[in-house]
């Protein structure tokens, strides 16, 4: 038989094959309740706005650690003068305080940044 006979003689079978092979079970996707579940927990009622400094040295390092001694942590960044930070929650360390510039957060000596 020719390569052609072969192939004409097969597809019959190859076709009856994909088409009665049964179907791969699928299962659904489990729903997703549009509540939270109960924690006991109350729901915050507002958000606290927080407060805000801007910069007042013409460059100043944004540090990954309060800098107590002047070389115990790292510079993460630079910020200018004119720039807006938003003061986090975290307790200030001495006179350092936990700020974030964009989506960085960092420590500055905060006598550089007026509120």
């Amino acid at each position: 038989m020719t390569n052609k006979k072969i192939l004409l003689f097969l597809l019959p079978f190859v076709l009856a094959c994909t088409i009665t092979a049964p179907a791969a079970q699928i299962e659904p996707l489990p729903t997703i309740s549009p509540t939270p579940p109960e924690t006991g927990i109350p729901a915050p009622t507002a958000t606290a706005t927080r407060e805000a400094c801007k910069v007042t040295a013409d460059s100043l390092n944004l540090r990954d650690a309060p800098d107590l001694a002047g070389y115990e942590s790292h510079v993460i960044a630079w910020l200018y003068a004119g720039d807006v930070l938003t003061i986090l929650p975290d307790p200030p360390v001495e006179n350092w305080i936990f700020v974030q510039a964009e989506n960085l957060p960092g420590w500055i000596n905060s006598k550089y940044c007026v509120r």
